[in-house]
Parts: C-alpha cells; sequence; structure tokens
C-alpha cells in the first residue's frame, strides 16, 4: 500500500516541493469531469538536461483560456515555465507572435532575435511536446515569418526532435 523511496540508504520524505512523507489518497473518477470544468489537461511538456542535451518528460497541468486551443495552451505553457533543476528551457520568455494550425501542422511564429540555444534544443523540445498531442503530426517554426529549416525542409516531426542534433547532420 505504500512507495518508499531511498537515496544511498536513506528513506525520501521530500522529493522538490512535494512532501512525500503524508498519505495521498485520489478519486480517479473524479478527475475527469472536475478537470474538464476546470480547462485543464495534463501534457507532456519535455526540456533537456544541461549538459548533455537530451530531451526529457517534465509532465505538467496545463490551464487553457478563454477560445484557446491545445496546442496553444501547451506552447504558452513552455515559454512560461522557467528553467527547473538541473533541466534548461531556451523557450523561457521568447517572443511568441503567433501559432495556428493548418491540417496536421503546428505553425509557430516567433519575435526575430528569438534564440532556441544550443544545437536548436528549444525547437527540439517544443516540437517533441507538441507532436505529443493529438492531430499534430508536424510542427513549422518561423523567426519573424521566416522558417527555420530541418534537415527535411521546413517542417518538424518527431523523428527531428528525438534523433537530430541540428539540421547540418
Amino acid at each position: 500500500n505504500a512507495v518508499h523511496i531511498y537515496v544511498e540508504g536513506r528513506r525520501l520524505s521530500r522529493y522538490y516541493l512535494l512532501d512525500a512523507s503524508l498519505f495521498e489518497a485520489s478519486d480517479v473518477t473524479a478527475i475527469g469531469p472536475i478537470r474538464a470544468d476546470l480547462s485543464e489537461l495534463d501534457a507532456s511538456i519535455y526540456l533537456y538536461s544541461l549538459g548533455d542535451l537530451l530531451l526529457h518528460l517534465a509532465p505538467m497541468r496545463v490551464r487553457t483560456g478563454n477560445n484557446e486551443t491545445t496546442a496553444e495552451a501547451v506552447i504558452r505553457t513552455i515559454t512560461e515555465t522557467a528553467p527547473l533543476n538541473g533541466f534548461a528551457n531556451p523557450l523561457y520568455q521568447a517572443g511568441l507572435t503567433g501559432v495556428s494550425m493548418h491540417g496536421e501542422t503546428c505553425v509557430v511564429n516567433f519575435a526575430a532575435g528569438t534564440d532556441f540555444g544550443e544545437d536548436l534544443a528549444g525547437i527540439r523540445c517544443l516540437t517533441a511536446s507538441l507532436t505529443q498531442l493529438e492531430g499534430i503530426e508536424n510542427v513549422q517554426i518561423l523567426v519573424d515569418g521566416v522558417p527555420v529549416q530541418s534537415n527535411n525542409g521546413s517542417l518538424w516531426t518527431a523523428e527531428n526532435a528525438w534523433y537530430c542534433i541540428s539540421p547540418e547532420e
């Protein structure tokens, strides 16, 4: 009935901001309807670890605003998420100027001068996060209306995010 986490033989009672020493019970049957009423969803947001540029999942609760699509809410969450312990987010406070959907392609436009980080890690994080959403197969990244090229043209796919370090390779 319990899970205990040990680090170097010592029981862990606090993990980041979560107090793991308290028992928590949840009623999973209530979550769906309550979440829908609150305009919330769980999203797979990807950040990368400092030093190795590997993508890591950072599950987050995303709240959608009035007339905001799921993709817009996820992108907004990424650009509002400050770097976490051991992880980097080059898109934190990036100048987002627009988001639109064209079939299965999510087009994301950033302001001129946006820095996507080393080896375009910000694009990889954004692409991996967005292609997890239903109905999004490709991401087109624009900077001031000009496409950022991937190794297969101007569309970024989950394959680019996971297997491509930079478009030059």
